[in-house]
């Protein structure tokens, strides 16, 4: 009979074969289409060969531009990110708590939430210009809307039977926001981190083709001027890769963070 830990990590692994699976399916069709015997399909003009996307990619790295490329955009998203990061969960953590400060943000929450992120983005050349700043503020905008969602939901969704059984043990308001209702925000605070991950990588390449000296969307700018589809596939493959990363950063911080749960088979 199988022990309980390994019945507990057979899903997880299940879903790692899964992946490499389909991963492997991915590049085989890719490598199929591209084949040089279906040139008579007209592929090779939108699906470049392996060869050609490894020889463009090599020289992005041997002349550094892709390193500089990743670097720029890493430290502006970074930036944004944790401004965004920041407000966002401050803000949603004082509305989901204080009645007060939803009744006096909400309307500009509501404001800001239902308003694409690119659309303040003439508003923060005007008032930026076209250098870093307005790059920031505009991941910033972004990411904060998902963050102070979850942090408000996180609180407002936390069962009242928690509460209660606080308030009947005799705790007080600062004790029961720091035992009871902080930890049990705190699986929503993360899940709302994780997607501003992806949120701030939406954003960054959109940001820097108002201007930047360099980046991961100059990059991809040049590469539509010169119709460089290798080029435009290696930045992208670069973008999904980083963003994978930092995503399995933020899911082993939240596990960590979030280790006293109970954890089903799906979870992660």
């Amino acid at each position: 009979m199988p022990s309980p830990r390994r019945e507990r990590f057979r899903p997880r692994s299940t879903r790692g074969r899964r992946g490499l699976l389909a991963l492997a399916v991915m590049v085989a069709l890719y490598g199929l289409l591209s084949a040089p015997s279906l040139r008579f399909l007209a592929m090779q003009q939108f699906l470049p060969s392996y060869g050609a996307v490894l020889a463009s990619c090599w020289h992005l790295l041997e002349t550094g531009t892709l390193w500089l490329g990743i670097a720029s955009s890493l430290v502006r998203m970074l930036q944004g990110y944790a401004l965004g990061a920041g407000v966002g969960v401050v803000f949603g953590l004082a509305m989901g708590w204080s009645r007060r400060c939803e009744y006096l943000l909400d309307p500009l929450v509501q404001f800001v939430k239902f308003t694409p992120a690119l659309a303040w983005l003439p508003l923060y050349i005007l008032w930026f210009g076209t250098g870093q700043a307005s790059m920031v503020m505009l991941i910033a905008t972004g990411v904060a809307v998902v963050t102070l969602t979850s942090a408000y939901h996180g609180i407002r969704d936390l069962p009242e039977v928690y509460l209660r059984a606080a308030r009947v043990l005799g705790a007080g308001r600062v004790l029961i926001l720091r035992r009871v209702v902080l930890p049990g925000a705190v699986p929503h605070i993360f899940d709302g981190l994780r997607v501003g991950i992806a949120v701030s990588w939406a954003i960054i390449v959109a940001a820097e083709l108002i201007g930047a000296p360099s980046g991961l969307g100059v990059l991809l700018v040049s590469a539509r001027e010169y119709l460089n589809v290798p080029l435009v596939l290696v930045v992208i493959g670069h973008i999904g890769l980083l963003a994978f990363l930092m995503d399995l950063v933020g899911k082993a911080v939240h596990a960590r963070a979030t280790r006293w749960m109970k954890r089903g088979a799906t979870d992660g």
